[in-house]
């Protein structure tokens, strides 16, 4: 079982990973905010001023997505095995991450005790080579998929479906 200084030194790790991901693909500043309402990051552009409300989720096991992110437009950031040599992190918009789940199991994944409508939050026990396929192939940690990204958030209507 993972201990809260083992849990708090994952967090700090995926938030810097998140950090070196936005400076890297994005003309962006990264700050924080004072206040956690849900919210890890603050990601914003001098000008035009524009600002972008970015959650980071670290985890050594595991992936875990809730509904709440996808009800307003947020930037969701997982960072895998934040600790490790080789983090990946993979970048999406929250109705983004909330699908998760569905693709998962449209793609012959087993989620015995997902279901949709009935439940706000969802956890996939373990990373299987699936769910990293899904990751790999539509999240990548990218420019181009920052700007998908984030063109997503400031016109809805150009989000994939």
């Amino acid at each position: 079982m993972a201990t809260p200084f083992s849990n708090s030194r994952t967090e700090m790790a995926a938030v810097l990973e998140a950090k070196r991901s936005i400076l890297s693909h994005t003309e962006l500043t990264p700050a924080m905010p004072d206040v956690d309402l849900g919210i890890d990051l603050i990601a914003f552009r001098k000008s035009p001023f524009r600002a972008y409300p970015v959650q980071i989720k670290g985890t050594t096991k595991g992936f875990m997505v809730w509904e709440s992110y996808s009800l307003e437009p947020t930037v969701l950031v997982y960072v895998l095995n934040p600790l490790g040599e080789k983090p990946e992190t993979f970048v999406m918009t929250g109705a983004e991450a909330w699908a998760i789940p569905a693709t998962y199991v449209e793609r012959g994944g087993r989620a015995a005790d997902y279901r949709p409508g009935e439940i706000w939050h969802y956890r996939m026990p373990s990373l299987t080579v699936l769910l990293l396929s899904i990751l790999r192939e539509n999240y990548s940690d990218s420019q181009s998929n920052w700007a998908r990204i984030l063109l997503a958030l400031e016109d809805p209507s150009t989000a994939a479906t």
